[in-house]
């Protein structure tokens, strides 16, 4: 995962928070959709079950699935195989839309601790 950094600190987007969210949930939203976007930007590069999703991101079964679906159809996740008898799903990073995501969670990340270094300062 990327880190930002200067002299003294690095930052991993997935640990800003704002009001106990992500950032990227902040700042589009806690819907299903956002939620497991978040998740799956957090944790880039691992396959996920459906049903270890639903074990992490608050959501509906029906929700998951149908989220999971439709990414998996606009080529934002890619199918890693099957364990157990479950599809395993992971981040696209040859998807362009997967490559715009990314970007806009940096950048709202970025903000965040941009924002927090100078509240502190």
């Amino acid at each position: 995962m990327a880190m930002f950094s200067d002299e003294d600190h690095k930052i991993d987007p997935a640990d800003i928070r704002i009001r106990g969210r992500s950032c990227f949930v902040e700042l589009l939203g806690s819907y299903p959709r956002v939620k497991i976007l978040d998740f799956f930007l957090d944790n880039p590069g691992s396959p996920y079950a459906v049903s270890d999703v639903l074990t992490r991101v608050a959501v509906s079964r029906a929700s998951a699935y149908n989220t999971i679906n439709l990414f998996h159809r606009l080529g934002v996740l890619k199918s890693e195989g099957l364990a157990d008898r479950s599809r395993l799903y992971t981040l696209n990073d040859n998807s362009s839309i997967t490559v715009a995501l990314k970007d806009l969670d940096f950048a709202c990340c970025d903000a965040a601790a941009d924002a927090a270094c100078a509240a502190e300062g």
